[in-house]
């Protein structure tokens, strides 16, 4: 089995699934993922869900293997499937790439001069150039009201998986 997850946005993550199915007539005992073998540096990119679990004669199961890039370059491993009393080796071949945001300012300094108490104000125009592939939203942390009620919300009510909250991309602008 190969999975290729493409081009995938640092810290966004993209599930690919793969079906087990038991054609044996006696249960089966399977365990699949990154926890088996971390002998590749790319183990921490690639992982299942569930990790094991038990396959009766003639049942099926999806497995959902997940590709959550943490660095812009190109990951792969081959994920170990293990049949418990099977000597043969299974693997799942991953592959995907990690790719980041390329923002940069027009000026790397700004300089503001001093600020007097009821004098008209004082500014610098600067520009944000967006050289990436995908649109950026810029936000002001300090400023943004509704993106501090957001995160509050989610930290509130959020469905969080070892410490990692899955959510759906969503558009610029679009409310959680």
């Amino acid at each position: 089995e190969k999975l290729d997850f493409g081009r995938i946005i640092l810290g966004q993550c993209k599930v690919l699934t793969v079906q087990l199915h038991n054609v044996r007539d006696v249960p089966c005992e399977w365990q699949c993922g990154s926890k088996i073998s971390r002998s590749n540096r790319d183990h921490t990119a690639f992982s299942s869900v569930p990790e094991s679990g038990l396959l009766r004669p003639g049942e099926r199961t999806n497995v959902d293997i997940r590709f959550i890039p943490t660095e812009a370059r190109r990951w792969s491993m081959n994920l170990p499937l293990r049949i418990s009393k099977n000597p043969a080796s299974h693997t799942i071949q991953c592959k995907g790439e990690g790719i980041g945001y390329e923002v940069g300012f027009s000026q790397e300094v700004v300089e503001i001069g001093p600020v007097l108490p009821n004098v008209q104000e004082e500014g610098t125009l600067i520009n944000l150039n967006n050289d990436s592939e995908f649109p950026v939203e810029v936000v002001s942390l300090d400023f943004d009201q509704k993106l501090t009620d957001e995160e509050d919300s989610l930290r509130i009510d959020g469905n969080f998986e070892d410490g990692v909250m899955f959510l759906p991309p969503r558009e610029l602008g679009q409310k959680f």
